[in-house]
């Protein structure tokens, strides 16, 4: 079993969600539900966006990509994005699909870290 440290800055996601839900226990809850309600198709997006070389539906899904996992902590995620955005406007095509290989490997670990978050 390898350890890894977590995808997401757990006090980053715990403050926001206090500073928006106020006590509400269950808005860190609805919070993690909707990131993962809104994102969970963005992945397949950038790998069709490559496929299709559509380099304005990548700039848009990268680019919703990083707001949200911003506001949730994931700062890896959000430099992945970054990193993907950059390349895309400088139309600097190349290694795109390893770019976005490891946006979806990074999503995942975040998927889990958030689904464990609303466990604990």
């Amino acid at each position: 079993m390898s350890l890894r440290s977590s995808s997401i800055n757990v006090t980053a996601l715990h403050k926001f969600a206090n500073d928006i839900g106020g006590e509400d226990p269950n808005f860190l809850i609805e919070l993690i539900d909707s990131y993962l309600d809104n994102t969970q198709s963005l992945p397949q997006d950038l790998y069709t966006s490559f496929a299709e070389q559509d380099f304005e539906l990548m700039l848009r899904t990268a680019h919703a990509l990083k707001s949200s996992s911003s506001v949730i902590g994931a700062e890896d995620m959000t430099e992945l994005r970054r990193e993907l955005e950059t390349s895309v406007r400088g139309k600097n095509y190349e290694n795109l699909d390893i770019k976005i290989n490891e946006i979806a490997d990074e999503y995942a670990n975040v998927k889990s870290d958030l689904e464990n978050e609303k466990c604990s």
